[in-house]
């Protein structure tokens, strides 16, 4: 089913807990035909000027740098509701799940989009890592993978509403989204695991060492739980995440009654408001310095510092940003009501 940023917020449901019945099976291997290549409209950085020193004072990443500050480029344009998006650099991967359901993948500069994998049911959010793309389908009940380059769909896992994903080393983690539970399996596949749960809905996941941090929703609460299994503990309540993400000390997230971007200690304790004044407040990714955020709402992509500072828009005027991801100089981004993916480069 599409989504839009209208469908979490302030009015998060809090329906009761789901879990899946009975046993689920083992990796299934689904054929799939080859990557399919399209021209594509893509505003390619190739083609505008690059800024490697100047007002910019550094590399724009192929946009053009006006004011001093580097301005998005468009990846990929005339989109079908895309919602989820991983870069594995170059290549950038994103979710189109309206009427297309397909995973489908650029390189920056390439004129062209390609399939990933077609037919999906809803596909939503992903992850990669070194040789393999992952992503949850929604309607299709599946934690699904493939090979950075294409090839044979992997079935990973039977799941309740699979939403955002996370992964580690050697597991694939979700969140059942309207069954408040988070879950996990083994990248080689195998029987799924549930690790914890809590009453009501639950969006954002996030793993760092051998901790597993959701944004439990439904129960106001971000919580965390070992990632070999065992007690679950709160963070912090009395908030409405979102978005998650952590580092070996801290935990950020995406509040939306607070129309802010938080963090706290990743062990408990006090929150901390890093930036406010956002308007619905989505998916947040954070590197050793800063953390970055779309703000689905009030339409822009945003940046500040780890431990507070002042806060810098690096897009503003889209329709709607959901997914982020980044690599080591840019920040990526589906505006999923515009259709577009978009990129930036650092500040």
């Amino acid at each position: 089913m599409a989504r839009d940023a209208s469908d979490a917020g302030d009015g998060l449901d809090s329906g009761g807990l789901h879990q899946d019945s009975g046993g689920l099976p083992d990796v299934t291997v689904v054929p799939d035909s080859s990557a399919d290549t399209e021209a594509i409209d893509s505003g390619s950085p190739d083609s505008q000027p690059v800024v490697d020193a100047g007002p910019c004072g550094h590399s724009c990443g192929g946009g053009v740098c006006e004011g001093g500050t580097c301005q998005p480029v468009t990846l990929a344009t005339m989109q079908d509701f895309p919602t989820g998006i991983a870069v594995s650099t170059p290549t950038v991967y994103w979710t189109d799940n309206n009427t297309n359901q397909n995973v489908l993948f650029t390189t920056p500069g390439s004129g062209t989009v390609s399939t990933l994998a077609s037919g999906q049911n809803d596909p939503n959010y992903m992850a990669v890592d070194s040789t393999t793309v992952y992503w949850t389908d929604w309607t299709g009940s599946a934690v699904m993978a493939a090979p950075l380059g294409g090839g044979t769909l992997v079935t990973l896992a039977s799941a309740y509403e699979p939403f955002f994903i996370a992964v580690d080393a050697t597991n694939v983690y979700w969140i059942s989204e309207h069954g408040g539970y988070v879950s996990k399996v083994p990248k080689t596949g195998g029987t799924p695991t549930t690790l914890a749960s809590a009453a009501g809905d639950a969006y954002g996941v996030a793993v760092y060492g051998s901790t597993v941090y959701w944004a439990a929703s439904g129960s106001s609460a971000v919580m965390s739980v070992p990632t070999a299994g065992g007690t679950a503990t709160t963070v912090v309540t009395g908030v409405c995440p979102l978005g998650i993400a952590a580092d070996a000390t801290t935990v950020y997230w995406t509040d939306t009654c607070a129309g802010a971007l938080m963090s706290a200690p990743a062990g408990g304790g006090t929150p901390t408001t890093l930036a406010s004044g956002s308007n619905n407040p989505w998916a947040v990714v954070v590197d050793a310095a800063h953390a970055y955020w779309t703000d689905s709402g009030g339409g822009n992509v945003m940046s500040v510092p780890l431990h507070g500072g002042v806060a810098v828009t690096l897009a503003s005027g889209q329709a709607s940003p959901m997914g982020i991801a980044q690599d080591s100089k840019m920040v990526y981004w589906v505006d999923n009501q515009g259709g577009e993916i978009m990129m930036v480069a650092k500040p």
